[in-house]
C-alpha cells in the first residue's frame, strides 16, 4: 500500500519478483494497474514508502543476495525502467528480512531489518550506512513482522502476525517485551507472506469480511506480494470490525506496515 498519486490516500500495488515489474492502482477497487513500470531484478524485495518526506510514496528495493537497500523518489511510466537509484547503501547480514517506517516520526520513511537467527530488530532512522540506531528482541521464528502507525502518534513502531493463531500482536514502543494490544484476523495458518503487509492503509478504520462456515478473509480482490496489502472481496452481512487506530499525521494520514511479536521464550522470528 502507499500514496502514488500524493493526495493523502493509501491504495494498492503489486510487485513481481520474477521480472520486477511494479503495478499501482490510485484508488481502492478492482481493476487493472494505473502506473506500471519495472525496477530491480528478479528476486528484490519490494519496500513503499515515503523516503524523501515529500508526501509521496514510492518504491525501492532490497537484494537479499548483497544486503543492500537501492532508494528512488519517483514512479516509472509506460511499462518501462525506471533507470538507476538515486543511492545505495549496505545495511545488516545476508538473511535478514527488511522493514520499512517512520520509527522516529519525523515525516521520513527509513528502513530496518529482521534478524530472524536471533529474534532481533534493527532500525535505522537515516538513510545511511551504519550500525542501528535501535535494537531489540520481539516475537517467534513463524511471525511475520509488519510495521505501522498504531496510536496516531506519527511514529511507526513493530507488529506481527503468528500465522498459526491467525493472530496479530502490535506494540507501541520500540522495546523487547509483551505485545501491548492483539487481536484475530484472518484463517489460522493463512500463507503470511501473502497477508503482509507493504505498506499499510492511512485510513481511519479498517473492516474485514468474515466467512462464517469457515471464518476465513474473502478471495483476494488485488494480489500482493511482500510489502503490499492484499485486499479482499467481503459481504456486509458478515462483516466485521477489526481494531484500527487513526493515525493520520500533519503531512497524511494512516500507514501499517510489516513486523512482529514477543514469545513466551522470548525471541523473533519470520
Amino acid at each position: 500500500m502507499g500514496d502514488w498519486d500524493c493526495d493523502g490516500v493509501d491504495t494498492p500495488g503489486l510487485y513481481r519478483t520474477s521480472d520486477g515489474f511494479v503495478y499501482l492502482r490510485n484508488s481502492n477497487t478492482q481493476g487493472i494497474a494505473d502506473i506500471r513500470f519495472f525496477f530491480g531484478n528478479p528476486g528484490d524485495v519490494p519496500l513503499a514508502g515515503d523516503f524523501n518526506g515529500d508526501g509521496c510514496d514510492t518504491v525501492s528495493i532490497y537484494r537479499p543476495g548483497e544486503g543492500r537497500f537501492y532508494v528512488i523518489n519517483e514512479l516509472g511510466a509506460d511499462e518501462g525502467g525506471l533507470g538507476p537509484a538515486e543511492f545505495a547503501y549496505f545495511f545488516g547480514n545476508l538473511g535478514d528480512v527488511p522493514l520499512a517506517g517512520d520509527f522516529d516520526g519525523d515525516g521520513l520513511d527509513t528502513f530496518g531489518l529482521h534478524r530472524t537467527s536471533t529474534g532481533l530488530i534493527y532500525l535505522r532512522n537515516s538513510h545511511t550506512p551504519g550500525s542501528a540506531d535501535v535494537q531489540y528482541v520481539f516475537g517467534d521464528a513463524e511471525d511475520s513482522m509488519v510495521t505501522g502507525d498504531w496510536q496516531g502518534d506519527g511514529s511507526d513502531t513493530m507488529g506481527l502476525l503468528r500465522p498459526a493463531e491467525a493472530r496479530f500482536y502490535l506494540k507501541f514502543d520500540h522495546d523487547s517485551g509483551p505485545a501491548d494490544i492483539d487481536f484475530l484476523f484472518g484463517d489460522q495458518g493463512m500463507d503470511s507472506h501473502r497477508r503482509r503487509l507493504l505498506r499499510p492503509a492511512r485510513k481511519a478504520t479498517e473492516r474485514v469480511g468474515t466467512n462464517t462456515s469457515s471464518g476465513g478473509m474473502g478471495r483476494s480482490a488485488y494480489g500482493a506480494r511482500r510489502n503490499f496489502f492484499v485486499l479482499s472481496q467481503h459481504d456486509e452481512s458478515t462483516e466485521t470490525a477489526v481494531p484500527t487506530y487513526d493515525t493520520h499525521r500533519t503531512r497524511h494520514p494512516q500507514r501499517v506496515r510489516p513486523a512482529q511479536a514477543w514469545s513466551n521464550t522470548g525471541s523473533w522470528s519470520r
